[in-house]
């Protein structure tokens, strides 16, 4: 079975698609004054975003995922 390789490299500007993955409250459980508080719209997790996570996930046609489901998603 051949392995399954991830690439991680910086986003460019005319980037499409993806996984913009938002910092799971159980992992950072105060978070910043200008973080706002959401689920995952997958499993329903407590999140964090921004608004420039909201920006960039429509400017880039990015879906938001918690941490946990993005890496899910890119595993599988």
């Amino acid at each position: 079975m051949a392995e399954k390789v991830i690439k991680i490299w910086p986003r460019q500007e005319t980037d499409k698609g993806g996984i913009l993955m938002m910092p799971l409250k159980k992992n950072i459980p105060k978070g910043k004054p200008y973080w706002i508080p959401t689920k995952c719209p997958e499993c329903g997790k407590e999140c964090w975003k921004t608004k420039e996570m909201e920006y960039l996930a429509k400017k880039q046609e990015m879906i938001l995922r918690c941490t946990e489901c993005g890496i899910r998603s890119a595993v599988n």
